[in-house]
């Protein structure tokens, strides 16, 4: 009796924590994005958030535009989480393969709308994203899977 309910409440658990880090990934995301934005307006100078993935693990850094990110910048997103090449639309920088969105000192966008896809590392079918969806810098944080 006990495994028939092991067998049914196990699979629920893991979709309910998988779910639950997908949506944390999401959220450290977004307010990476938001944090770019504001740092932008603040210093009057254009400022990126990059996204990338090292060691199959997700990682961001806001900075200058005029620089990329020294290694003690980068912040592990969780390690179980991974940026999702294929769909992430960000422009990616041919050198450090990294994603990144910048603003300008007014918090608009500098150039490029498009958005950051984050999923599992154990390739499960859910994903969530964070889009960039206007010149003018506005987010936004889709409920479901992009």
């Amino acid at each position: 009796m006990i495994a028939i309910l092991a067998a049914i409440a196990i699979p629920s658990w893991f979709g309910l924590t998988n779910r639950s880090r997908l949506n944390k990934a999401q959220d450290r995301v977004y307010m990476a994005i938001r944090e770019a934005q504001r740092q932008a307006k603040q210093n009057k100078t254009i400022y990126q958030a990059s996204f990338r993935n090292h060691n199959n693990t997700a990682q961001w850094a806001i900075h200058p535009a005029t620089r990329t990110p020294e290694s003690g910048e980068w912040q592990t997103i969780d390690r179980e989480i991974k940026i999702q090449e294929d769909g992430s639309t960000f422009y990616q920088h041919p050198a450090t393969e990294a994603w990144r969105v910048q603003f300008n000192d007014k918090g608009h966008t500098n150039g490029r709308m498009g958005r950051v896809i984050v999923s599992l590392q154990n390739g499960g079918d859910n994903n969530r994203c964070v889009v960039v969806s206007t010149l003018l810098g506005a987010l936004r944080k889709p409920a479901e899977s992009c």
